[in-house]
């Protein structure tokens, strides 16, 4: 469907490259011809998985990030901008859920899905955002899911925090439009 270097030569950052969809959205990114930059909160995890991005022949680079820290999201644009001089991809990707009725949801759950999907998708796209304006462009995209438009038993949290998300990008695709960076999602 693409060619096979389609992204030679684009740097991408994926967060939640550790394990599923971020894990397969890396190395599918790394398929088509791009370097990586991995955050996950766990080094082990982002490391295997920047192990299969080298064995595919690209560059890596793992980086343990909570990306619910500003000040970590902010040193981890450093380091791909450092290590890689630039930045043209960053896929908002790490997530938290805690499935259960709502009336079981403690306060601090709740904060803390908020943090990792909300609060940490605003800061990838702030970090990001501010080199790829500066740049003149760059894509970012946010994973989000179906039931942030619907709803769901068992999913408050999520389905709250996923609606900011689709709230926030198109925000940003309205004010960043015209500037060179794209910012979608993708449920």
């Amino acid at each position: 469907m693409f060619r096979d270097d389609i992204l030679k030569g684009q740097v991408a950052c994926v967060t939640g490259g550790g394990t599923g969809i971020g894990k397969a959205t890396a190395l599918t990114l790394a398929r088509y011809g791009a370097d990586l930059v991995l955050a996950a909160r766990d080094q082990t995890r982002i490391e295997g998985t920047a192990a299969e991005v080298r064995a595919l022949g690209r560059r890596a680079l793992a980086v343990a990030t909570d990306v619910s820290d500003p000040a970590q999201v902010k040193r981890l644009v450093a380091a791909a901008v450092g290590d890689f001089g630039r930045l043209d991809l960053y896929v908002n990707n790490a997530a938290a859920n805690f499935i259960r009725p709502t009336r079981m949801m403690s306060p601090v759950r709740w904060k803390t899905v908020m943090d990792i999907v909300l609060n940490g998708t605003f800061y990838g796209c702030l970090e990001a955002g501010k080199h790829m304006l500066e740049r003149g462009s760059g894509s970012i995209v946010n994973i989000v899911a179906a039931y942030a438009w619907t709803g769901a038993p068992g999913l408050a949290a999520s389905a709250s925090a996923k609606a900011g998300v689709v709230t926030l990008t198109k925000s940003l695709g309205a004010e960043w439009s015209g500037s060179g960076v794209r910012v979608n999602a993708i449920a």
